[in-house]
Protein backbone atom coordinates (compact mmCIF):
# COMPACT_ATOMS: atom_id res chain seq x y z
CA UNK A 1 0.00 0.00 0.00
CA UNK A 2 3.01 2.55 0.92
CA UNK A 3 4.65 1.49 -2.65
CA UNK A 4 1.30 2.17 -4.43
CA UNK A 5 0.70 5.68 -2.67
CA UNK A 6 4.64 6.55 -3.46
CA UNK A 7 4.32 5.95 -6.90
CA UNK A 8 1.03 7.57 -7.63
CA UNK A 9 2.92 10.72 -5.75
CA UNK A 10 5.64 10.43 -7.94
CA UNK A 11 2.91 10.52 -10.64
CA UNK A 12 1.19 13.26 -9.85
CA UNK A 13 4.41 15.43 -9.76
CA UNK A 14 5.40 14.14 -12.98
CA UNK A 15 1.77 15.44 -14.61
CA UNK A 16 1.96 18.69 -12.75
CA UNK A 17 5.54 19.56 -13.97
CA UNK A 18 4.44 18.90 -17.50
CA UNK A 19 2.19 21.89 -17.24
CA UNK A 20 3.25 24.53 -20.14
CA UNK A 21 4.60 28.03 -18.33
CA UNK A 22 2.36 30.07 -20.91
CA UNK A 23 -0.79 27.94 -19.18
CA UNK A 24 -2.37 29.69 -15.93
CA UNK A 25 -3.44 27.59 -13.31
CA UNK A 26 -5.51 30.28 -12.17
CA UNK A 27 -8.90 28.44 -12.55
CA UNK A 28 -7.69 25.87 -14.71
CA UNK A 29 -10.26 23.16 -14.17
CA UNK A 30 -7.63 20.49 -16.70
CA UNK A 31 -5.02 20.66 -19.35
CA UNK A 32 -5.31 17.64 -22.08
CA UNK A 33 -1.68 17.27 -24.48
CA UNK A 34 -3.96 15.11 -26.32
CA UNK A 35 -0.90 13.14 -26.88
CA UNK A 36 -2.09 9.86 -28.04
CA UNK A 37 -4.02 9.85 -24.07
CA UNK A 38 -6.36 11.31 -22.11
CA UNK A 39 -4.13 12.42 -19.30
CA UNK A 40 -4.85 15.70 -17.22
CA UNK A 41 -1.80 17.82 -16.52
CA UNK A 42 -2.95 20.22 -14.23
CA UNK A 43 -3.26 19.70 -10.37
CA UNK A 44 -6.47 18.09 -10.72
CA UNK A 45 -5.67 14.92 -12.41
CA UNK A 46 -8.85 14.78 -13.98
CA UNK A 47 -7.35 12.32 -15.91
CA UNK A 48 -10.39 10.52 -19.14
CA UNK A 49 -9.77 7.90 -21.16
CA UNK A 50 -10.22 6.77 -24.46
CA UNK A 51 -13.06 5.77 -26.88
CA UNK A 52 -12.26 5.27 -30.58
CA UNK A 53 -10.22 8.26 -30.45
CA UNK A 54 -6.23 7.62 -31.72
CA UNK A 55 -3.27 9.03 -31.76
CA UNK A 56 -2.39 11.03 -34.98
CA UNK A 57 -0.11 14.31 -35.91
CA UNK A 58 -0.19 17.40 -34.68
CA UNK A 59 0.06 21.07 -36.31
CA UNK A 60 3.78 20.81 -35.95
CA UNK A 61 4.11 17.40 -37.87
CA UNK A 62 4.96 15.13 -34.72
CA UNK A 63 3.69 11.59 -34.62
CA UNK A 64 1.59 10.55 -31.71
CA UNK A 65 1.59 14.18 -30.25
CA UNK A 66 -2.25 14.80 -31.35
CA UNK A 67 -5.65 12.78 -30.99
CA UNK A 68 -8.06 11.85 -34.46
CA UNK A 69 -11.49 11.13 -33.95
CA UNK A 70 -13.57 9.45 -36.37
CA UNK A 71 -11.09 8.62 -38.73
CA UNK A 72 -9.43 5.42 -36.67
CA UNK A 73 -10.69 1.81 -36.33
CA UNK A 74 -14.55 2.77 -34.64
CA UNK A 75 -16.11 5.71 -36.74
CA UNK A 76 -19.16 4.98 -34.76
CA UNK A 77 -17.85 5.75 -31.23
CA UNK A 78 -14.86 8.42 -30.59
CA UNK A 79 -14.18 10.73 -28.24
CA UNK A 80 -12.67 11.44 -25.15
CA UNK A 81 -13.93 10.52 -22.64
CA UNK A 82 -13.86 12.82 -19.48
CA UNK A 83 -16.35 11.43 -16.40
CA UNK A 84 -14.50 13.66 -13.84
CA UNK A 85 -13.04 17.00 -15.07
CA UNK A 86 -16.32 19.42 -14.49
CA UNK A 87 -19.75 18.71 -12.35
CA UNK A 88 -20.82 22.44 -13.13
CA UNK A 89 -19.37 25.92 -13.67
CA UNK A 90 -21.78 28.33 -15.62
CA UNK A 91 -21.58 31.71 -16.83
CA UNK A 92 -18.18 32.63 -16.63
CA UNK A 93 -15.75 30.20 -18.05
CA UNK A 94 -13.04 29.30 -20.81
CA UNK A 95 -12.05 26.39 -23.42
CA UNK A 96 -8.79 26.71 -25.49
CA UNK A 97 -7.53 24.07 -27.48
CA UNK A 98 -5.87 23.15 -31.50
CA UNK A 99 -8.00 21.64 -34.25
CA UNK A 100 -8.01 20.89 -37.73
CA UNK A 101 -11.59 19.22 -38.87
CA UNK A 102 -11.91 17.03 -41.70
CA UNK A 103 -15.26 17.61 -42.84
CA UNK A 104 -18.06 20.17 -43.86
CA UNK A 105 -21.41 21.16 -42.35
CA UNK A 106 -24.51 23.01 -43.04
CA UNK A 107 -24.63 25.59 -40.42
CA UNK A 108 -27.54 27.04 -38.03
CA UNK A 109 -28.65 30.47 -38.12
CA UNK A 110 -26.89 32.46 -35.94
CA UNK A 111 -28.69 33.66 -32.54
CA UNK A 112 -32.20 31.91 -33.39
CA UNK A 113 -33.87 29.67 -31.11
CA UNK A 114 -35.29 26.38 -32.18
CA UNK A 115 -32.01 25.64 -34.68
CA UNK A 116 -31.17 21.34 -34.84
CA UNK A 117 -27.74 20.52 -35.36
CA UNK A 118 -27.34 18.96 -38.68
CA UNK A 119 -26.62 15.41 -39.16
CA UNK A 120 -22.55 14.93 -38.83
CA UNK A 121 -22.86 18.25 -36.95
CA UNK A 122 -19.09 17.89 -36.61
CA UNK A 123 -19.90 18.38 -32.63
CA UNK A 124 -16.08 18.75 -31.12
CA UNK A 125 -17.79 19.07 -27.36
CA UNK A 126 -20.49 17.42 -26.48
CA UNK A 127 -23.35 20.04 -25.17
CA UNK A 128 -25.52 18.55 -22.08
CA UNK A 129 -28.91 19.24 -22.16
CA UNK A 130 -29.71 22.39 -20.16
CA UNK A 131 -32.38 19.97 -17.73
CA UNK A 132 -29.67 18.51 -16.02
CA UNK A 133 -29.31 21.65 -14.64
CA UNK A 134 -32.91 22.67 -13.86
CA UNK A 135 -36.02 24.18 -15.68
CA UNK A 136 -35.68 24.23 -19.11
CA UNK A 137 -36.64 27.69 -19.59
CA UNK A 138 -33.30 29.05 -17.12
CA UNK A 139 -30.73 27.05 -18.15
CA UNK A 140 -28.76 25.27 -21.01
CA UNK A 141 -25.55 23.37 -21.92
CA UNK A 142 -22.55 24.95 -23.85
CA UNK A 143 -21.14 23.09 -26.95
CA UNK A 144 -18.98 23.82 -29.95
CA UNK A 145 -19.41 22.35 -33.30
CA UNK A 146 -15.94 22.64 -35.82
CA UNK A 147 -15.77 21.91 -39.28
CA UNK A 148 -13.84 22.84 -42.70
CA UNK A 149 -16.12 26.02 -43.41
CA UNK A 150 -16.65 27.37 -39.79
CA UNK A 151 -17.16 27.10 -36.33
CA UNK A 152 -20.89 27.51 -33.92
CA UNK A 153 -20.95 27.91 -30.19
CA UNK A 154 -24.19 25.46 -29.39
CA UNK A 155 -26.43 26.37 -26.39
CA UNK A 156 -28.41 23.04 -25.58
CA UNK A 157 -31.68 22.34 -23.56
CA UNK A 158 -34.18 20.15 -24.38
CA UNK A 159 -35.20 20.47 -27.88
CA UNK A 160 -33.96 23.70 -28.33
CA UNK A 161 -30.88 24.99 -29.69
CA UNK A 162 -29.23 28.69 -30.05
CA UNK A 163 -25.99 29.39 -32.16
CA UNK A 164 -24.94 32.66 -30.41
CA UNK A 165 -22.19 32.90 -32.78
CA UNK A 166 -21.32 31.20 -36.04
CA UNK A 167 -18.38 31.74 -38.00
CA UNK A 168 -18.75 30.55 -41.52
CA UNK A 169 -15.10 30.74 -43.00
CA UNK A 170 -12.25 28.28 -44.23
CA UNK A 171 -10.99 26.47 -41.17
CA UNK A 172 -9.64 23.28 -42.69
CA UNK A 173 -6.31 23.93 -41.46
CA UNK A 174 -4.88 24.01 -37.81
CA UNK A 175 -6.02 26.90 -36.00
CA UNK A 176 -5.88 28.00 -31.85
CA UNK A 177 -9.65 28.22 -30.42
CA UNK A 178 -10.43 30.12 -27.02
CA UNK A 179 -14.03 30.19 -26.38
CA UNK A 180 -14.78 32.75 -23.16
CA UNK A 181 -18.12 33.10 -21.59
CA UNK A 182 -18.07 36.24 -19.65
CA UNK A 183 -21.40 36.36 -17.28
CA UNK A 184 -23.21 34.28 -19.74
CA UNK A 185 -21.90 37.07 -23.26
CA UNK A 186 -19.53 34.73 -25.22
CA UNK A 187 -16.61 35.41 -27.87
CA UNK A 188 -14.42 33.18 -29.73
CA UNK A 189 -10.60 34.19 -30.39
CA UNK A 190 -9.07 32.45 -33.37
CA UNK A 191 -5.35 32.10 -33.18
CA UNK A 192 -4.86 35.05 -30.30
CA UNK A 193 -7.23 37.26 -32.69
CA UNK A 194 -10.87 38.21 -31.54
CA UNK A 195 -12.93 36.96 -33.96
CA UNK A 196 -16.96 37.62 -32.62
CA UNK A 197 -18.96 38.20 -29.58
CA UNK A 198 -22.23 36.94 -29.17
CA UNK A 199 -25.40 38.53 -27.47
CA UNK A 200 -26.10 37.87 -23.89
CA UNK A 201 -27.82 34.27 -23.17
CA UNK A 202 -31.44 34.63 -21.52
CA UNK A 203 -30.52 31.31 -20.30
CA UNK A 204 -27.59 30.05 -17.44
CA UNK A 205 -24.66 28.64 -20.02
CA UNK A 206 -23.20 25.44 -18.41
CA UNK A 207 -20.19 23.30 -19.22
CA UNK A 208 -20.34 20.21 -17.52
CA UNK A 209 -18.73 16.43 -17.98
CA UNK A 210 -19.98 13.49 -16.65
CA UNK A 211 -23.63 14.92 -15.48
CA UNK A 212 -25.65 13.62 -18.80
CA UNK A 213 -28.16 11.43 -18.20
CA UNK A 214 -28.10 10.54 -22.02
CA UNK A 215 -24.32 10.31 -21.67
CA UNK A 216 -22.66 9.53 -18.45
CA UNK A 217 -19.21 10.22 -19.17
CA UNK A 218 -18.93 12.92 -21.50
CA UNK A 219 -17.73 13.63 -24.50
CA UNK A 220 -15.13 15.07 -26.68
CA UNK A 221 -15.10 14.32 -30.01
CA UNK A 222 -18.22 12.88 -29.66
CA UNK A 223 -21.82 14.09 -30.02
CA UNK A 224 -25.35 12.94 -29.97
CA UNK A 225 -26.61 10.05 -32.47
CA UNK A 226 -24.29 10.46 -35.24
CA UNK A 227 -23.50 13.66 -35.32
CA UNK A 228 -20.12 13.35 -34.08
CA UNK A 229 -16.85 14.91 -34.66
CA UNK A 230 -14.09 13.99 -38.10
CA UNK A 231 -10.65 15.89 -37.74
CA UNK A 232 -8.12 16.30 -35.03
CA UNK A 233 -7.58 18.07 -31.69
CA UNK A 234 -5.28 19.05 -29.57
CA UNK A 235 -4.05 20.74 -26.34
CA UNK A 236 -7.39 21.40 -24.64
CA UNK A 237 -7.90 23.42 -21.59
CA UNK A 238 -10.81 24.61 -19.09
CA UNK A 239 -10.98 27.03 -16.63
CA UNK A 240 -14.12 27.93 -14.52
CA UNK A 241 -13.08 31.70 -15.08
CA UNK A 242 -12.97 34.09 -18.16
CA UNK A 243 -9.50 34.41 -19.85
CA UNK A 244 -7.55 37.89 -20.62
CA UNK A 245 -6.33 38.55 -23.96
CA UNK A 246 -2.59 38.31 -22.51
CA UNK A 247 -3.63 34.59 -21.58
CA UNK A 248 -5.50 33.48 -24.95
CA UNK A 249 -2.00 35.05 -26.97
CA UNK A 250 0.22 33.34 -24.52
CA UNK A 251 -1.94 30.22 -25.13
CA UNK A 252 -1.78 30.99 -28.93
CA UNK A 253 1.89 31.83 -29.04
CA UNK A 254 3.07 29.21 -26.71
CA UNK A 255 5.11 31.65 -24.78
CA UNK A 256 4.73 33.27 -20.98
CA UNK A 257 4.03 37.31 -21.88
CA UNK A 258 4.76 40.15 -19.86
CA UNK A 259 2.71 42.85 -19.93
CA UNK A 260 3.76 46.32 -20.70
CA UNK A 261 4.44 49.43 -23.16
CA UNK A 262 6.01 47.85 -25.94
CA UNK A 263 5.83 50.92 -28.54
CA UNK A 264 9.29 52.57 -28.36
CA UNK A 265 8.33 55.65 -29.05
CA UNK A 266 6.69 55.84 -25.93
CA UNK A 267 8.21 57.45 -22.60
CA UNK A 268 7.80 54.87 -20.66
CA UNK A 269 8.87 51.62 -23.06
CA UNK A 270 9.43 48.49 -21.51
CA UNK A 271 11.91 46.25 -22.75
CA UNK A 272 11.31 43.14 -21.62
CA UNK A 273 7.63 43.27 -22.27
CA UNK A 274 6.47 40.99 -24.47
CA UNK A 275 2.38 42.04 -24.26
CA UNK A 276 1.32 45.89 -25.07
CA UNK A 277 -1.43 46.50 -22.66
CA UNK A 278 -2.57 50.15 -21.80
CA UNK A 279 -0.03 51.52 -19.99
CA UNK A 280 1.81 53.75 -22.54
CA UNK A 281 2.38 57.29 -22.13
CA UNK A 282 3.22 60.08 -24.87
CA UNK A 283 4.53 63.48 -24.80
CA UNK A 284 1.74 66.12 -24.42
CA UNK A 285 0.53 67.56 -28.06
CA UNK A 286 2.91 69.83 -29.38
CA UNK A 287 6.14 68.30 -27.44
CA UNK A 288 8.36 66.49 -29.35
CA UNK A 289 10.14 64.12 -27.37
CA UNK A 290 9.80 62.88 -23.48
CA UNK A 291 11.87 65.44 -22.06
CA UNK A 292 11.25 68.63 -23.36
CA UNK A 293 7.88 69.34 -21.11
CA UNK A 294 9.23 71.33 -18.29
CA UNK A 295 8.48 74.50 -20.47
CA UNK A 296 4.90 73.41 -18.87
CA UNK A 297 6.13 73.65 -15.15
CA UNK A 298 6.25 76.31 -12.92
CA UNK A 299 7.83 77.85 -9.93
CA UNK A 300 8.76 74.78 -7.58
CA UNK A 301 8.01 72.02 -10.18
CA UNK A 302 9.93 69.70 -11.94
CA UNK A 303 9.44 67.66 -15.28
CA UNK A 304 8.94 64.14 -14.51
CA UNK A 305 9.13 62.37 -17.76
CA UNK A 306 8.01 58.94 -16.55
CA UNK A 307 4.68 60.43 -16.14
CA UNK A 308 4.96 63.00 -18.40
CA UNK A 309 3.78 65.57 -15.88
CA UNK A 310 4.85 68.45 -13.59
CA UNK A 311 5.66 67.16 -9.92
CA UNK A 312 6.73 69.22 -6.90
CA UNK A 313 10.42 69.30 -6.41
CA UNK A 314 11.91 66.83 -4.15
CA UNK A 315 14.45 69.60 -3.35
CA UNK A 316 12.05 72.50 -2.59
CA UNK A 317 11.12 70.70 1.05
CA UNK A 318 10.25 73.97 2.62
CA UNK A 319 6.80 73.86 0.11
CA UNK A 320 4.77 72.52 2.93
CA UNK A 321 1.45 73.10 1.18
CA UNK A 322 2.67 71.58 -2.39
CA UNK A 323 1.79 74.02 -4.39
CA UNK A 324 5.18 74.55 -6.08
CA UNK A 325 5.72 77.88 -4.54
CA UNK A 326 7.52 78.57 -1.08
CA UNK A 327 5.13 81.63 0.26
CA UNK A 328 3.52 82.45 3.60
CA UNK A 329 0.91 79.78 3.92
CA UNK A 330 4.33 77.48 4.28
CA UNK A 331 5.87 79.72 6.80
CA UNK A 332 2.65 79.60 8.96
CA UNK A 333 1.98 75.94 8.67
CA UNK A 334 5.63 75.59 9.91
CA UNK A 335 5.27 77.73 12.88
CA UNK A 336 1.47 76.07 13.78
CA UNK A 337 3.57 73.03 14.44
CA UNK A 338 6.74 74.18 16.18
CA UNK A 339 8.67 72.11 18.98
CA UNK A 340 5.58 69.45 18.57
CA UNK A 341 7.27 66.00 18.44
CA UNK A 342 6.85 64.29 14.91
CA UNK A 343 5.12 60.83 15.51
CA UNK A 344 6.48 57.96 13.30
CA UNK A 345 3.55 55.78 11.29
CA UNK A 346 3.72 52.29 11.61
CA UNK A 347 1.61 49.48 9.81
CA UNK A 348 -1.06 48.35 12.23
CA UNK A 349 -1.99 52.27 13.55
CA UNK A 350 -5.25 53.73 11.84
CA UNK A 351 -4.75 55.58 8.65
CA UNK A 352 -7.38 58.96 9.04
CA UNK A 353 -8.72 60.00 5.52
CA UNK A 354 -11.68 62.36 4.87
CA UNK A 355 -12.04 62.71 8.87
CA UNK A 356 -12.99 58.76 9.51
CA UNK A 357 -10.16 56.43 10.85
CA UNK A 358 -8.80 53.20 8.72
CA UNK A 359 -7.86 50.53 10.56
CA UNK A 360 -4.22 48.65 8.81
CA UNK A 361 -2.67 45.23 8.86
CA UNK A 362 0.56 44.32 7.76
CA UNK A 363 0.84 40.94 5.44
CA UNK A 364 4.12 39.81 4.25
CA UNK A 365 5.77 42.74 2.91
CA UNK A 366 2.70 44.54 2.00
CA UNK A 367 0.16 47.15 4.03
CA UNK A 368 -3.63 46.83 3.64
CA UNK A 369 -6.59 48.63 4.68
CA UNK A 370 -8.14 45.75 7.44
CA UNK A 371 -11.51 47.72 6.29
CA UNK A 372 -13.22 48.53 3.51
CA UNK A 373 -13.08 51.97 1.94
CA UNK A 374 -16.19 53.94 2.74
CA UNK A 375 -15.35 57.30 0.99
CA UNK A 376 -17.78 59.73 -0.93
CA UNK A 377 -14.43 61.95 -1.92
CA UNK A 378 -11.74 61.32 -3.73
CA UNK A 379 -8.51 62.09 -2.85
CA UNK A 380 -8.78 65.69 -3.78
CA UNK A 381 -11.92 66.49 -1.99
CA UNK A 382 -14.42 66.56 -4.86
CA UNK A 383 -17.19 64.57 -4.51
CA UNK A 384 -18.28 61.04 -6.37
CA UNK A 385 -22.13 61.12 -6.85
CA UNK A 386 -23.80 58.70 -5.24
CA UNK A 387 -27.96 57.88 -4.47
CA UNK A 388 -28.45 56.15 -7.52
CA UNK A 389 -31.98 53.60 -8.21
CA UNK A 390 -31.38 50.41 -9.58
CA UNK A 391 -32.18 51.84 -12.92
CA UNK A 392 -29.61 54.38 -12.73
CA UNK A 393 -27.12 52.55 -11.45
CA UNK A 394 -27.25 50.10 -14.25
CA UNK A 395 -27.20 52.79 -17.06
CA UNK A 396 -23.87 54.42 -15.12
CA UNK A 397 -21.02 55.31 -17.68
CA UNK A 398 -19.80 57.80 -14.81
CA UNK A 399 -18.32 57.55 -12.01
CA UNK A 400 -20.88 56.19 -9.07
CA UNK A 401 -20.40 54.63 -5.33
CA UNK A 402 -23.03 53.86 -3.20
CA UNK A 403 -24.31 52.15 -0.44
CA UNK A 404 -25.31 48.75 0.52
CA UNK A 405 -29.62 48.82 -0.02
CA UNK A 406 -28.62 52.65 0.00
CA UNK A 407 -29.12 53.24 3.66
CA UNK A 408 -25.80 55.21 4.56
CA UNK A 409 -25.57 53.29 7.99
CA UNK A 410 -24.46 50.53 6.12
CA UNK A 411 -20.82 52.86 4.74
CA UNK A 412 -19.69 52.36 8.54
CA UNK A 413 -20.01 48.66 8.60
CA UNK A 414 -19.56 47.18 5.03
CA UNK A 415 -18.08 50.65 3.26
CA UNK A 416 -18.73 51.49 -0.15
CA UNK A 417 -19.43 49.97 -3.53
CA UNK A 418 -17.69 52.02 -6.41
CA UNK A 419 -18.11 51.56 -10.39
CA UNK A 420 -14.59 50.60 -12.59
CA UNK A 421 -15.48 54.61 -13.85
CA UNK A 422 -14.61 55.74 -10.03
CA UNK A 423 -11.95 53.29 -9.13
CA UNK A 424 -10.19 54.47 -12.28
CA UNK A 425 -10.73 58.11 -12.12
CA UNK A 426 -7.15 59.96 -12.31
CA UNK A 427 -8.43 61.91 -8.97
CA UNK A 428 -7.80 58.57 -7.16
CA UNK A 429 -10.43 56.95 -4.54
CA UNK A 430 -7.40 55.92 -2.07
CA UNK A 431 -5.33 58.27 0.36
CA UNK A 432 -1.86 59.66 -0.41
CA UNK A 433 0.69 56.59 -0.14
CA UNK A 434 -1.85 54.58 -0.87
CA UNK A 435 -3.77 52.40 -4.05
CA UNK A 436 -6.37 49.80 -5.26
CA UNK A 437 -3.84 47.37 -5.24
CA UNK A 438 -3.21 45.54 -8.79
CA UNK A 439 -3.43 42.10 -9.79
CA UNK A 440 -0.17 41.24 -9.51
CA UNK A 441 -0.38 42.63 -5.72
CA UNK A 442 -3.31 40.37 -5.28
CA UNK A 443 -1.04 37.54 -6.33
CA UNK A 444 1.43 38.69 -4.22
CA UNK A 445 -0.80 38.57 -1.14
CA UNK A 446 -2.49 35.05 -2.11
CA UNK A 447 1.46 33.54 -2.48
CA UNK A 448 2.36 35.19 0.68
CA UNK A 449 -1.12 33.29 2.43
CA UNK A 450 -0.21 30.10 0.66
CA UNK A 451 -2.40 29.77 -2.66
CA UNK A 452 -5.50 30.44 -3.95
CA UNK A 453 -6.90 27.18 -2.20
CA UNK A 454 -6.37 28.81 1.26
CA UNK A 455 -6.55 32.63 1.12
CA UNK A 456 -10.15 33.31 1.22
CA UNK A 457 -10.82 31.59 4.44
CA UNK A 458 -7.28 33.41 5.92
CA UNK A 459 -9.04 37.32 4.86
CA UNK A 460 -12.62 36.46 6.01
CA UNK A 461 -13.92 37.49 9.09
CA UNK A 462 -14.30 34.82 11.85
CA UNK A 463 -17.33 33.50 14.08
CA UNK A 464 -15.71 35.05 16.91
CA UNK A 465 -15.32 38.79 15.31
CA UNK A 466 -17.58 41.46 16.38
CA UNK A 467 -18.74 41.49 12.69
CA UNK A 468 -18.62 37.82 11.59
CA UNK A 469 -18.30 35.26 8.40
CA UNK A 470 -16.93 31.82 8.28
CA UNK A 471 -13.27 32.43 7.98
CA UNK A 472 -10.81 32.27 10.53
CA UNK A 473 -9.67 35.57 9.98
CA UNK A 474 -5.54 34.58 11.14
CA UNK A 475 -4.42 37.84 9.18
CA UNK A 476 -6.88 40.36 10.33
CA UNK A 477 -8.30 41.11 7.25
CA UNK A 478 -11.49 41.15 8.38
CA UNK A 479 -13.55 40.67 4.98
CA UNK A 480 -17.46 40.66 5.32
CA UNK A 481 -19.97 39.23 3.11
CA UNK A 482 -21.32 42.38 1.76
CA UNK A 483 -22.43 40.80 -1.62
CA UNK A 484 -21.92 43.73 -4.70
CA UNK A 485 -24.05 45.74 -7.00
CA UNK A 486 -25.14 44.06 -10.31
CA UNK A 487 -24.48 46.28 -13.76
CA UNK A 488 -27.74 44.88 -14.96
CA UNK A 489 -30.39 45.86 -13.19
CA UNK A 490 -28.47 47.63 -10.51
CA UNK A 491 -29.94 45.11 -7.91
CA UNK A 492 -27.78 44.31 -4.47
CA UNK A 493 -26.58 40.45 -4.78
CA UNK A 494 -24.87 37.76 -2.63
CA UNK A 495 -25.12 39.82 0.81
CA UNK A 496 -24.19 37.27 3.66
CA UNK A 497 -22.18 34.99 1.02
CA UNK A 498 -19.59 37.06 -1.17
CA UNK A 499 -17.62 39.96 -1.06
CA UNK A 500 -16.13 41.13 -4.29
CA UNK A 501 -12.74 43.88 -4.47
CA UNK A 502 -11.47 45.65 -7.66
CA UNK A 503 -7.93 45.25 -8.42
CA UNK A 504 -6.95 48.36 -10.52
CA UNK A 505 -5.78 45.89 -13.72
CA UNK A 506 -7.72 46.18 -16.37
CA UNK A 507 -8.20 43.61 -18.96
CA UNK A 508 -9.51 44.64 -22.61
CA UNK A 509 -13.02 45.40 -22.02
CA UNK A 510 -13.33 45.15 -18.34
CA UNK A 511 -11.24 44.42 -15.34
CA UNK A 512 -9.76 41.67 -12.84
CA UNK A 513 -11.35 41.24 -9.49
CA UNK A 514 -11.09 39.36 -6.11
CA UNK A 515 -13.96 37.09 -4.81
CA UNK A 516 -14.47 35.53 -1.44
CA UNK A 517 -17.44 33.22 -1.10
CA UNK A 518 -18.83 31.65 1.81
CA UNK A 519 -18.90 27.79 0.61
CA UNK A 520 -14.99 28.12 -0.35
CA UNK A 521 -12.29 28.87 1.10
CA UNK A 522 -10.42 30.18 -2.34
CA UNK A 523 -9.69 33.23 -3.41
CA UNK A 524 -11.27 33.60 -6.88
CA UNK A 525 -9.53 35.45 -9.21
CA UNK A 526 -11.34 36.59 -12.71
CA UNK A 527 -11.02 38.81 -15.54
CA UNK A 528 -14.46 39.66 -16.62
CA UNK A 529 -15.45 42.61 -14.28
CA UNK A 530 -17.69 44.63 -16.03
CA UNK A 531 -16.96 48.62 -15.58
CA UNK A 532 -20.52 49.15 -14.00
CA UNK A 533 -20.39 46.50 -10.99
CA UNK A 534 -20.20 47.93 -8.27
CA UNK A 535 -17.31 46.40 -5.77
CA UNK A 536 -15.86 46.93 -2.72
CA UNK A 537 -11.96 48.70 -2.35
CA UNK A 538 -9.22 47.01 -0.17
CA UNK A 539 -6.28 50.52 -0.29
CA UNK A 540 -2.66 48.72 -0.57
CA UNK A 541 0.16 51.08 1.03
CA UNK A 542 2.66 52.32 -1.57
CA UNK A 543 5.98 50.43 -1.54
CA UNK A 544 8.90 52.46 -0.77
CA UNK A 545 11.07 52.92 -4.29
Amino acid sequence: MTLCMAMCCLCFEVIAQNLPNYVSSDGLMGWYAMDGNALDFSSNQSNGSLDGAVAGGNRLGQTDAALMFGMGASESISRMILPGLVTDVSNSFSVSFWGKPAESVIFPIQGQTGNEIPPNGQVAIHAIHGTHFGPDSAHAGFGLALATNGLSLIEHSDNWHTAPIVLQEDLSDWHHYVVVYADGVSSVYIDGTWAATGGESDRSIHISFGTDPWYPSGGIGHGYENRRYFGQLDDMGFWSRSLSEMEINSLFLEQLLIPGCTDESACNHTSDASFQDDSCIYPPEGIADCETGGVFCGDGTIWDANIQACVVSEFCQEDLDGDGVIGINDLMQLLSSFGTMCPIWMCGNPVNYHGYDYATVQIGEQCWFAENLGTASYRNGDSIQGGFDNEQWAALTDPGQSVLDNLEANALIYGRFYNWFAANDERQLCPSDWHIPTHTEWNVLTDNLGGVEVTGGLLKSSPNDELQWNGTNAVGFSALPNGYRNNDDGEFLDFGVTTIFWASTEAGASSWYRMLQSYTDWILSYSNGYFSNGYSIRCLKDTEE
